[in-house]
């Protein structure tokens, strides 16, 4: 999946225990919506306060729930701040021997900058 966050209320990427982080306020919502405890694996990671655009990250899942109602369910949990622009699917083809993964996108959605609760601005 594909990221964008304002990160001025975040203490960075990388889940800190209890200290709210990007990684563990997506991994509590898609958890939330799987009933699995889910890991994210983040491409890199970003400091306090730090802002991203095309943050990439990934999870894996047993949940049968459809794609695109993962995708929706995900940002509907999610705070103002924080959004799924793209989501990809890495799905494997069924009756092949090849491990050659089918790369499905989804669905793209913009962030939600700029609303009432905050527009990220640290100027």
């Amino acid at each position: 999946m594909i990221l964008e966050y304002d990160g001025i209320r975040y203490h960075g990427w990388q889940r800190q225990g209890d200290t709210i982080t990007i990684q563990k306020v997506l991994e509590e919502s898609i958890s939330k919506i799987t009933q699995e405890n889910i890991r994210i694996i983040g491409s890199g990671r970003t400091d306090a306060g730090v802002h991203a655009i095309n943050q990439v990250a990934n999870f894996r899942t047993n949940s049968n729930i459809g794609v695109r109602n993962l995708f929706n369910g995900i940002n509907s949990l999610l705070p103002w701040d924080i959004v799924v622009k793209v989501f990809i699917s890495d799905i494997q083809q069924p009756g092949t021997l090849s491990l050659i993964q089918k790369l499905r996108l989804v669905q793209t959605r913009t962030p939600r900058y700029g609303n009432d609760e905050g527009s990220g601005s640290t100027s």
